[in-house]
């Protein structure tokens, strides 16, 4: 590690703590869901499709909302949405404890927090490290991105912990307001952006406006380098969160008993932390599109080998390693190559574009895959399509030019 480097990390250390911790309340609401279904039916007789179905509020909301918010977040700064905005977020998880039994009340509250939740989304957590990482990006967003993982990890596991001890109404009181009042204590302490930092400096505003350098908003996302990041992103996320979401019943069946399946489709969570730990560790030493191609390349021995029956776990656990680590490093790496090729100046506006996409890639994947299984009854079609998916993905990011010596020039507001 140079002196550059280490002076990154001495100064602002603390901030990719905050967010690392921050971007785990990206995962509270999605990936404690499914400890929730269960008692959600056994209080109200909902089917599982009618509670899952919010799921679609949220990804909508992500379409229509993040470029929004991205342009509110450059125009502010990211302290003033996180701080607040992780507590709100927080609360608004709670609320799903007074739900009615009212499914027209469930899709309210879900349109309640999906509104709020675009704050304490990877959009902020990316927006602040990059602003002031440079030598050391790569490593910091892989650090704030393994924290997101970590909270994909902990948050089901510790929802069925607490609705096991107190019933679901206290377990989403506990965890919304316990989570989200952590949180913001601790981004209030140490989270920060650049242009936080330097508002209170002498010059104030036109100084803190300056030393944030790119390319327009429009001038990014009307490139070709951002349609072909937009394009391989929609491929392949839209694979990527197809086989996330039906990787249980696909494991289940191509021979595994349901019980190794699920334990072994938990190792891709585990994967996936390794994943972002790897890209933050290279991104700084190698080109970035070459990195991601490859991870995003990788996801075609997955899809080959689970094309084969097998009633071995211990054959089931290289494809799904395989697999988490892929899906650990895109999110990680698209964030990188936004801001490399963009620079910082319009990098709300232009991620939270990109984030439009992903948004449309979650509610595209698993649609897309239980459709085939229901035409076919197998997933053996929607992972041979797969294959080359993630190939023209790959592809498609190989093809980016090499990052801009200075992707646009300061500019006073």
């Amino acid at each position: 590690m140079n002196a550059e480097a280490r002076e990154e990390w001495r100064s602002h250390w603390k901030l990719v703590l905050a967010s690392s911790l921050g971007a785990s309340m990206m995962a509270i609401a999605l990936s404690s869901l499914g400890a929730f279904i269960a008692p959600l039916q056994q209080a109200f007789g909902w089917g599982r499709a009618q509670i899952a179905a919010a799921l679609w509020v949220y990804s909508v909301s992500g379409v229509v909302l993040a470029p929004l918010f991205g342009g509110m977040l450059d125009r502010w700064g990211p302290r003033r949405f996180g701080v607040p905005g992780v507590l709100l977020a927080g609360a608004a998880f709670a609320l799903f404890g007074t739900a009615t039994g009212s499914i027209v009340q469930w899709f309210g509250l879900w349109i309640l927090y999906s509104v709020i939740a675009q704050i304490p989304r990877p959009l902020m957590w990316s927006a602040a490290v990059s602003s002031e990482f440079k030598v050391s990006r790569g490593v910091a967003l892989g650090i704030v991105w393994a924290g997101g993982g970590l909270g994909g990890l902990v948050a089901p596991i510790l929802a069925g912990h607490l609705i096991n001890a107190f019933g679901w109404r206290l377990a989403y009181a506990v965890m919304g307001l316990g989570w989200g009042t952590l949180v913001c204590v601790v981004c209030y302490l140490f989270f920060y952006g650049r242009s936080d930092r330097l508002r209170i400096a002498p010059g104030g505003e036109q100084r803190s406006v300056a030393v944030l350098t790119g390319v327009s908003a429009r001038a990014g996302v009307t490139s070709a380098t951002f349609v072909k990041i937009a394009v391989a992103t929609l491929l392949a996320n839209s694979l990527i969160v197809g086989l996330l979401v039906h990787m249980i019943p696909l494991l289940s069946g191509t021979g595994l008993v349901r019980g190794d399946a699920t334990w072994v489709a938990g190792l891709a969570g585990i994967a996936g932390i390794s994943g972002q730990l790897i890209c933050g560790a290279l991104a700084d030493r190698l080109p970035g599109n070459r990195l991601l191609a490859f991870f995003l390349a990788l996801l075609i021995v997955p899809c080959c080998l689970l094309l084969l029956p097998s009633s071995s776990a211990a054959l089931r656990v290289l494809p799904v390693v395989l697999f988490g680590m892929s899906g650990g490093a895109e999110p990680h790496m698209l964030s990188y190559l936004i801001s490399r090729h963009f620079g910082m100046r319009a990098f709300g506006k232009i991620f939270g574009a990109l984030s439009s996409v992903i948004a449309v890639s979650v509610g595209l994947g698993p649609v897309v895959a239980g459709y085939i299984f229901d035409q076919t009854h197998s997933y053996r079609f929607f992972l041979l399509g797969g294959i080359p998916v993630a190939a023209v993905a790959a592809l498609l990011i190989l093809s980016l030019r090499a990052y801009p010596d200075d992707p646009g020039k300061p500019e006073l507001a």
